[in-house]
């Protein structure tokens, strides 16, 4: 009726639902569509402002760059080789003779039959260890006319062990050379080491072609002024001896 008030509407306030237990539809809706949703604390876009104002970007982060400058630590430079790029033997003259040793290491795999005539009962060449052994001896003291630039040391010992690894079907050779002198005996190791695995090889191959060599590597080295080196592998499989 004209002149009547809502029942949801008051002087000076806003218009509220009547608190009866059983409302009329037509006051819901007039309730509903006089009543305002609640605005909420801060909108999306508001929070994406804060974001970008709280939060650091690329250029703030922790995380260090990484430098594009190239590290100046310089490459080893071969000794063998003069400023020109020419090989040369290098000149030991001015260096002090020390006590020096070298060990290296040989490896021969083979089948079943070349591993059989390993014996010297069944092999015509006789005993091929035997045979290897001295040939690796010869070859330590020959190492200078093997290999071009390397300097004719004289040493004080070598020696050349032989083991048979039945397991792999392989044969262990380990050369060993001491002495002193102003420069190492790695090369007249590993020739040694070569020269007796080859010996293998030559006294086996009447019964097998495919026989391997290798590899050929260096274990040790004691002496110098680079000082001791041992071959990392060795060096954890290596047994400690007692006290």
């Amino acid at each position: 009726m004209p002149g009547t008030r809502s029942p949801c509407a008051r002087p000076g306030r806003a218009a509220r639902c009547p608190r009866s237990a059983s409302p009329s539809p037509r006051a819901i809706s007039r309730c509903a569509g006089s009543s305002r949703r609640p605005v909420p604390s801060s909108s999306p876009r508001r929070r994406r402002r804060s974001c970008r104002v709280s939060c650091p970007g690329p250029s703030e982060t922790s995380t260090p760059r990484r430098s594009t400058v190239p590290s100046k630590k310089r490459t080893p430079e071969l000794t063998h080789l003069d400023a020109e790029g020419a090989a040369r033997m290098v000149d030991v003259s001015g260096k002090a003779a020390s006590v020096r040793t070298a060990t290296a290491r040989a490896v021969v795999t083979m089948g079943p039959v070349a591993w059989s005539a390993l014996d010297a009962s069944e092999n015509r060449k006789g005993d091929a260890l035997a045979v290897a052994r001295l040939a690796g001896i010869q070859a330590a003291k020959r190492a200078s006319d093997w290999i071009p630039l390397c300097h004719p040391l004289v040493f004080d010992g070598v020696d050349v062990a032989l083991t048979r690894r039945a397991r792999t079907r392989s044969v262990e050779i380990v050369a060993s050379v001491r002495g002193t002198g102003k420069t190492g005996y790695e090369m007249e190791a590993m020739v040694a080491a070569a020269a007796a695995a080859l010996t293998v090889y030559d006294m086996c191959k009447g019964a097998e072609k495919g026989i391997v060599v290798g590899p050929i590597e260096l274990v040790s080295k004691t002496g110098g002024k680079s000082g001791d080196w041992i071959r990392q592998a060795d060096a954890v499989q290596r047994p400690r001896r007692g006290r």
